[in-house]
């Protein structure tokens, strides 16, 4: 599962904490983006 930030610049994976930059050359950003295909949706951001 997935997190949306602020920034929009940079998703959250929940299951490690880690900071995906929305990159479409990375490649935690492409399995990103094919989990999103797939019908799922990402919690919102934080409130600021």
């Amino acid at each position: 599962m997935y997190r949306l930030t602020q920034n929009q610049n940079t998703i959250i994976r929940i299951s490690d904490n880690a900071n995906i930059p929305a990159d479409p050359a990375n490649k935690d950003y492409q399995e990103y983006q094919a989990w999103v295909a797939a019908g799922n949706t990402p919690l919102p951001a934080d409130a600021p």
